[in-house]
């Protein structure tokens, strides 16, 4: 039995209520009994209350469908829950502002990471290769992506909204929502992550590149340089060889440069008039070109020494007749590796030696 003015329930013998101090007369068993059967009653009448409501609830949950849209309608539920913020933009704008100002990155945040990272890579290659258009490149972007952008990324969408579809074909579509949902949208880090790692590599390539078109712009002009000083003085010597021995026959010449505070050159030329290779020595001091000897006599020497007769002044004419011999040699060898390691791109040095043919010393 409970208090008939407030409420509280009473115990036994409970005549005075302990709360408001109201008389409700004497509490016998029965009228507990009486009460309590009415408490459970209404207990029970909660509980059944609550229970409907869960099912209620759960069976809206489970029930969630788009019966009661078209295909269309279907379709535009589905899109918008896969395009997720901006979907106003994206579906009925004509210009992204987004695409046009973030660019590639705006790609990557819209998780269309396969154009983001080919438009990263394009770019890349216009900033290292091609520097100096690099500027109508990046107008000419903004504008593509802002005006394109929308129509792309809305094909791309509804593409991928199809495969999700046929991939779980037979799910309700609550389930299929949530799948769509969480496959499209945005996603900040990967795009941040993938835009880092782009600008590592540009930064890496760029110094590399500059630095070897630097080099090897320092490199050209500087063998260039040799290479004409040597072939000028190659003819100087070709003229002057003719001159004195009109019946000289040379076939081929041999340039060695070596710098101190000056650049001094050694130039040789192959002659084979007598039919013996004859080799004639010039040296350059100072840009004066003279001639310092030849090799015509190197066979007659050779053989007196085999024989014994030569004498000390001649074993040492035959000595630097043969030094001559063995530097055009050694400039021929050395020539030849220089144009090698220039042809592979690995030649980081000076080139110092050079081999010109009969055409060449000739013309």
């Amino acid at each position: 039995m409970r208090c008939k003015k407030c409420g509280k329930r009473l115990r036994e013998k409970e005549n005075f209520c302990t709360i408001c101090g109201y008389y409700n007369g004497e509490v016998t068993n029965l009228d507990l009994d009486d009460d309590d059967e009415e408490m459970n009653l209404l207990d029970d009448d909660i509980d059944d209350f609550h229970e409907e409501e869960d099912e209620m609830e759960e069976e809206s949950l489970n029930s969630f469908s788009f019966e009661k849209y078209s295909k269309k309608e279907q379709d535009k539920e589905f899109e918008k829950s896969y395009i997720g913020e901006d979907y106003n933009l994206i579906k009925n704008g004509i210009f992204n502002i987004y695409a046009a100002l973030l660019n590639w990155m705006y790609c990557l945040y819209r998780k269309m990471y396969i154009t983001g990272i080919i438009g990263l890579i394009i770019t890349g290659i216009v900033i290292v290769l091609f520097p100096k258009i690099f500027i109508f490149y990046a107008i000419i972007t903004i504008i593509i992506l802002g005006f394109v952008f929308n129509k792309i990324y809305l094909l791309s969408a509804n593409w991928k909204i199809k495969r999700i579809l046929e991939k779980y074909k037979g799910s309700d579509n609550y389930t299929l929502q949530s799948i769509v949902e969480e496959k499209g949208g945005v996603n900040f880090i990967p795009a941040i992550l993938i835009y880092f790692i782009f600008l590592v590599v540009v930064i890496i390539n760029l110094f590399h590149f500059q630095y070897n078109t630097t080099h090897n712009t320092k490199f050209w002009k500087e063998n260039s340089e040799n290479q004409a000083n040597c072939i000028s003085f190659t003819h100087k010597a070709y003229d002057e060889i003719k001159n004195r021995i009109p019946t000289t026959y040379i076939t081929e010449a041999g340039c060695k440069i070596s710098k101190s505070t000056v650049a001094d050159y050694e130039i040789y030329l192959k002659d084979i008039s007598n039919n013996m290779n004859i080799y004639h020595y010039y040296r350059v001091n100072n840009g004066y070109i003279t001639y310092q000897k030849n090799t015509e006599k190197v066979l007659q020497l050779q053989q007196k020494k085999n024989l014994g007769t030569i004498t000390q002044e001649e074993e040492k004419e035959l000595l630097e007749e043969k030094n001559i011999v063995d530097s055009y040699s050694l400039i021929y060898k050395n020539a030849k590796e220089e144009d090698q390691l220039i042809k592979e791109r690995k030649n980081t040095n000076e080139k110092k030696y050079y081999i010109f043919s009969e055409e060449e010393v000739t013309r």
